[in-house]
């Protein structure tokens, strides 16, 4: 837990320069017969992209931008 404040401190400082950050959702789509052997797995890596944001307590908003 103090390392994640020295994380979020430190994420505080280095946002503070700019207005906003942009992030892809997701780097990838799995179809449901990808995901029955290894659902957990898959799942985690859906969140790489944005779970940062929850662990140093931003907001974040989702903007879709096409389809796949």
């Amino acid at each position: 837990m103090y390392k994640l404040q020295e994380l979020r401190q430190r994420a505080a400082s280095i946002l503070s320069q700019v207005d906003f950050v942009a992030t892809p959702t997701a780097g990838t789509h799995y179809r449901k017969t990808e995901i029955e052997p290894a659902p957990i797995q898959l799942n985690s890596n859906l969140g790489y992209y944005t779970n940062f944001m929850n662990l140093l307590y931003l907001s974040a908003i989702e903007v879709p931008t096409g389809f796949t």
